[in-house]
Protein backbone atom coordinates (compact mmCIF):
# COMPACT_ATOMS: atom_id res chain seq x y z
CA UNK A 1 0.00 0.00 0.00
CA UNK A 2 2.98 2.28 0.43
CA UNK A 3 3.11 2.67 -3.37
CA UNK A 4 -0.36 4.26 -3.42
CA UNK A 5 -1.48 7.69 -2.20
CA UNK A 6 -2.64 7.77 1.44
CA UNK A 7 -6.28 6.78 1.83
CA UNK A 8 -6.35 4.59 -1.28
CA UNK A 9 -8.92 1.80 -1.11
CA UNK A 10 -10.09 -0.80 -3.61
CA UNK A 11 -13.50 -2.08 -4.62
CA UNK A 12 -12.61 -4.73 -7.20
CA UNK A 13 -13.86 -8.25 -6.70
CA UNK A 14 -11.85 -11.37 -7.54
CA UNK A 15 -14.99 -13.31 -8.67
CA UNK A 16 -13.89 -16.47 -6.82
CA UNK A 17 -16.34 -16.97 -3.95
CA UNK A 18 -13.98 -18.85 -1.64
CA UNK A 19 -11.31 -16.16 -1.91
CA UNK A 20 -13.51 -13.09 -1.52
CA UNK A 21 -12.89 -11.19 1.69
CA UNK A 22 -15.93 -9.93 3.62
CA UNK A 23 -15.57 -6.47 2.11
CA UNK A 24 -15.77 -7.91 -1.40
CA UNK A 25 -18.85 -9.95 -0.45
CA UNK A 26 -20.55 -6.87 1.01
CA UNK A 27 -19.33 -4.46 -1.69
CA UNK A 28 -17.35 -2.29 0.71
CA UNK A 29 -13.91 -0.78 0.08
CA UNK A 30 -10.89 -2.78 1.20
CA UNK A 31 -7.14 -2.48 1.64
CA UNK A 32 -5.43 -5.16 3.74
CA UNK A 33 -8.64 -7.07 4.43
CA UNK A 34 -8.06 -9.41 1.50
CA UNK A 35 -4.60 -10.29 2.83
CA UNK A 36 -5.94 -10.94 6.32
CA UNK A 37 -8.72 -13.07 4.86
CA UNK A 38 -6.07 -15.10 3.06
CA UNK A 39 -4.16 -15.60 6.31
CA UNK A 40 -7.35 -16.74 8.05
CA UNK A 41 -8.11 -19.12 5.20
CA UNK A 42 -4.66 -20.65 5.53
CA UNK A 43 -4.93 -20.96 9.32
CA UNK A 44 -8.41 -22.47 8.99
CA UNK A 45 -7.12 -25.06 6.52
CA UNK A 46 -4.26 -25.98 8.86
CA UNK A 47 -6.61 -26.33 11.85
CA UNK A 48 -9.51 -28.13 10.14
CA UNK A 49 -8.04 -29.68 6.94
CA UNK A 50 -10.75 -28.00 4.89
CA UNK A 51 -11.34 -24.73 3.07
CA UNK A 52 -12.98 -21.91 5.03
CA UNK A 53 -16.50 -20.86 4.12
CA UNK A 54 -17.96 -17.88 5.97
CA UNK A 55 -21.50 -17.00 7.03
CA UNK A 56 -23.15 -13.96 8.57
CA UNK A 57 -25.22 -14.64 11.69
CA UNK A 58 -26.95 -11.25 11.72
CA UNK A 59 -24.23 -9.62 13.82
CA UNK A 60 -20.88 -11.10 12.88
CA UNK A 61 -19.15 -12.94 10.09
CA UNK A 62 -17.70 -16.28 11.13
CA UNK A 63 -16.48 -19.50 9.57
CA UNK A 64 -19.47 -21.67 8.63
CA UNK A 65 -18.03 -24.77 10.31
CA UNK A 66 -16.11 -23.61 13.32
CA UNK A 67 -15.96 -26.32 15.97
CA UNK A 68 -13.04 -25.40 18.22
CA UNK A 69 -13.73 -27.91 20.99
CA UNK A 70 -10.63 -29.97 20.24
CA UNK A 71 -8.38 -27.09 19.24
CA UNK A 72 -5.68 -26.03 21.70
CA UNK A 73 -6.12 -22.41 22.89
CA UNK A 74 -9.54 -22.28 21.22
CA UNK A 75 -10.50 -18.96 22.84
CA UNK A 76 -7.55 -17.21 21.21
CA UNK A 77 -8.27 -18.70 17.78
CA UNK A 78 -11.95 -17.69 18.06
CA UNK A 79 -11.01 -14.11 19.00
CA UNK A 80 -8.64 -13.85 16.05
CA UNK A 81 -11.19 -15.13 13.53
CA UNK A 82 -13.88 -12.84 14.94
CA UNK A 83 -11.70 -9.73 14.84
CA UNK A 84 -10.13 -10.33 11.45
CA UNK A 85 -13.38 -11.31 9.73
CA UNK A 86 -15.28 -8.31 11.12
CA UNK A 87 -13.11 -5.30 10.33
CA UNK A 88 -15.05 -2.04 10.71
CA UNK A 89 -13.38 -0.05 7.97
CA UNK A 90 -10.16 0.50 6.06
CA UNK A 91 -9.18 3.00 8.75
CA UNK A 92 -9.41 0.38 11.50
CA UNK A 93 -7.25 -2.51 10.33
CA UNK A 94 -6.23 -4.72 13.27
CA UNK A 95 -2.53 -4.94 14.03
CA UNK A 96 -0.91 -8.16 12.83
CA UNK A 97 1.96 -7.43 15.24
CA UNK A 98 -0.50 -7.37 18.16
CA UNK A 99 -1.87 -10.75 17.11
CA UNK A 100 1.64 -12.18 16.78
CA UNK A 101 2.43 -11.00 20.31
CA UNK A 102 -0.79 -12.54 21.67
CA UNK A 103 0.07 -15.88 20.11
CA UNK A 104 3.68 -15.72 21.29
CA UNK A 105 2.49 -15.06 24.84
CA UNK A 106 -0.06 -17.90 24.72
CA UNK A 107 2.30 -20.42 23.17
CA UNK A 108 5.33 -19.45 25.21
CA UNK A 109 8.26 -21.78 25.71
CA UNK A 110 7.92 -21.26 29.46
CA UNK A 111 4.41 -22.70 29.40
CA UNK A 112 5.51 -25.72 27.41
CA UNK A 113 8.45 -26.22 29.74
CA UNK A 114 6.11 -26.39 32.74
CA UNK A 115 3.77 -28.79 30.94
CA UNK A 116 6.68 -30.96 29.82
CA UNK A 117 7.93 -31.25 33.42
CA UNK A 118 4.42 -32.03 34.68
CA UNK A 119 3.87 -34.77 32.11
CA UNK A 120 7.38 -36.13 32.64
CA UNK A 121 6.73 -36.37 36.39
CA UNK A 122 3.43 -38.15 35.76
CA UNK A 123 5.20 -40.80 33.70
CA UNK A 124 7.76 -41.64 36.39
Amino acid sequence: MSKFPPGTTFTANNETEGFMCIEMKTQRPWTYQTDLFGVLGTVYTLLFQNYMLVTYNGQLWQPAKFNLHRIYKSRLWAEMFTELLNIESCDRIPSVCDWREKFEAEFSVKEYSKEYKRINNMMK
